[in-house]
């Protein structure tokens, strides 16, 4: 199943926690002179959807990914992003797509599963799972 993303959103998969950023989001923030230059950035490719941070510390990131094609892999051994130091990370992991405005995640039947931080009220459904802490806890009716 897709899961919608919000900008802001943070992702586990694996040992590796990602934030999510929508590129308007990013383009909104961003500061210009009087003359209309652009500080400290570079023109956003055409197509740019988001970008994808690799967290290493709540204050400090790693890689930071640009999200341009329709569909973004990301998996241990296969992908467009790819954790290969990772073996919590399944080969071929979780995707993330673009289409119609709305970005999505889903997980690719991976061994360790792919997580999203709820944020305020969150309605669950039978069959969602939940990490909290170390432990997982599914839904049911």
């Amino acid at each position: 199943d897709n899961h919608a993303l919000k900008s802001g959103d943070q992702i586990l998969i694996g040992q590796e926690l990602l934030l999510f950023r929508s590129i308007d989001e990013l383009a909104a923030e961003a500061q210009f002179a009087d003359d209309g230059t652009q500080l400290l950035g570079s023109p956003v490719p055409e197509g740019a959807w988001g970008l994808l941070y690799q967290r290493v510390t709540e204050a400090e990131n790693g890689h930071v990914y640009l999200l341009v094609d329709d569909e973004v892999s990301l998996g241990r051994d296969e992908g467009d992003i790819t954790f290969p130091d990772d073996s919590t990370v399944s080969g071929s992991h979780a995707a993330m797509s673009f289409a119609e405005g709305v970005a999505t995640i889903r997980d690719l039947k991976s061994k360790n599963g792919t997580y999203v931080r709820l944020d305020g009220t969150t309605s669950l459904s039978t069959g969602d799972v939940l990490l909290i802490g170390r432990q997982l806890l599914r839904v049911e009716a």
